[in-house]
């Protein structure tokens, strides 16, 4: 086991390759991902993993159950969109909020009616604190992932284009990725 991950190239094929076979197998059916590096002696092994982990495993499928996982990321951009005016807030409490959002440094009102927008759409929600990390990476105004049902996934598409727009309008970018097996458990 030790030498089957000393190697970085090695772990980045096989996380790859396993990403691949969640993402095809979650397109069909629920999925609980097994932690890459997970090793076990032949169908016997298996089985014990299965047993042992049963009821973790049984939690994790009620709360996944005919879901998949999308993540979004909500990124600062360099400037608003030039494309289309910026939109002025539509009542005093909207322009009472936007101030404020300015005067604080606090994350734009936009991107918390986004999230809101999006999880009106999904089975389930878990935002995910914005870690500024090194390199020329922007850290994200925010970063959620959504479990939407597979039956709503057209809505939720939707209602993503629609948030779009206002998103690009206050100088923002929208990126959502995924259709990954659900891992919000």
């Amino acid at each position: 086991a030790n030498t089957l991950f000393s190697d970085p190239a090695r772990i980045s094929t096989l996380a790859m390759k396993h990403h691949r076979i969640l993402q095809a197998a979650a397109v069909v059916t629920d999925v609980v991902p097994v932690r890459l590096g997970t090793l076990v002696r032949g169908s016997s092994g298996a089985r014990d993993l299965l047993n042992r982990e049963a009821s973790r495993f049984a939690g994790h499928l009620v709360t996944i159950h005919n879901a998949l996982e999308f993540s979004v990321r909500i990124l600062p951009t360099q400037q608003p969109s030039r494309q289309v005016a910026r939109r002025l807030p539509g009542s005093g409490r909207e322009y009472l909020r936007v101030r404020k959002d300015e005067r604080c440094g606090e994350r734009p009102a936009v991107v918390d009616i986004t999230l809101q927008e999006l999880a009106s759409r999904a089975v389930a929600i878990r935002e995910r604190q914005s870690a500024s990390r090194s390199g020329s990476r922007t850290p994200a105004l925010a970063e959620a992932a959504f479990l939407v049902d597979r039956h709503a996934l057209a809505a939720f598409d939707d209602c993503a284009g629609r948030t779009e727009r206002p998103i690009a309008e206050q100088g923002h970018a929208l990126a959502i990725l995924g259709l990954w097996a659900g891992h919000l458990v």
